[in-house]
């Protein structure tokens, strides 16, 4: 499957930036990858503290050609979450199991509120479904 291409005009202009902004997330958290670049546009923008956890439930190459068993999380140090607003912001989320297991990571931490974005898939926060594998303009060609 040939992944669509995804530009940075096409994430700007889908991201539901009031709806980012009402939710005002004390700490932005991107899961490494892919979710970086999202996570950092948006903390800049909501002017939060901006942090990353490695988790995946896929291995790396594009399209994924191995899935594991259950999501690999880095369980390394976060920043203070204790009583904050949370935003977990990924890619995509295509069965939500790796942005669970990251939620359950961040709620155990101590966040007050945890809200989720991705780009394509479910979240409390999407641009779009996700249908098909994505290729962002971030990723090598």
């Amino acid at each position: 499957m040939k992944p669509i291409p995804v530009s940075y005009n096409n994430i700007m202009d889908a991201t539901p930036w009031a709806s980012l902004r009402a939710f005002a997330p004390d700490v932005v958290v991107g899961i490494e990858r892919g979710g970086m670049v999202l996570a950092a546009i948006v903390a800049f923008r909501a002017g939060a503290e901006l942090a990353t956890i490695r988790a995946s439930l896929y291995d790396d190459s594009k399209p994924a050609k191995e899935k594991h068993a259950a999501p690999k999380i880095n369980n390394g140090p976060l920043p203070r979450l204790k009583g904050k607003r949370v935003l977990i912001v990924d890619d995509i989320s295509n069965t939500g199991r790796t942005m669970s297991a990251v939620k359950k990571r961040v709620a155990s931490a101590g966040a007050r509120e945890i809200k989720t974005f991705v780009y394509a898939g479910n979240a409390d926060f999407s641009c779009r479904p996700f249908a098909k594998c994505l290729r962002f303009p971030w990723e090598e060609k």
